[in-house]
């Protein structure tokens, strides 16, 4: 980072698994091929995007997710190594780079981003291992900026 300047570098990062837009969504997320954090190979990767399209206005943020919320359901080991293996590869690229310091994420991008800052701070709280990400900001795609 140009600190004088106020300018950063940014190293991208995504997701490992391809979709497809949702019909009538192609133009909104731009030219493909579109990438996933988690593989939606056994389910539909924009249901959640479809729901919230037909959710009526005037909801607040905390009534929305609770019409998202599912009581009762186990997360499955499937699901959980799928996770741990983005996340994984997240830490990785943040790891590879000494000068990555902030990290910025939009939809799944900022849930794994969300997840970085608050593993990295169980690091720190349990293994006094320093915190690498300083900044962080939701924006349309993860990206890690490089000091």
């Amino acid at each position: 980072m140009d600190k004088e300047r106020g300018l950063a570098t940014f190293r991208y990062t995504q997701g490992a698994h391809e979709v497809d837009p949702p019909a009538g969504w192609e133009h909104y997320f731009g030219a493909r091929p579109f990438y996933r954090f988690l593989n939606s190979e056994d389910g539909d990767a924009f249901e959640a995007l479809r729901r919230v399209k037909q959710l009526p206005r005037g909801l607040t943020p905390e009534e929305t997710l609770r019409l998202f919320q599912e009581k009762d359901k186990k997360i499955s080991e499937d699901f959980k190594t799928m996770l741990r293996e983005a996340l994984d590869g997240v830490h990785k690229t943040i790891e590879e780079d000494p000068e990555i310091d902030a990290i910025l994420g939009y939809s799944e991008g900022a849930m794994m981003a969300a997840t970085i800052l608050y593993e990295q701070n169980e690091r720190w709280l349990k293994h006094n291992i320093p915190r690498r990400i300083k900044v962080a900001h939701a924006t349309r795609q993860i990206s890690i900026v490089q000091s």
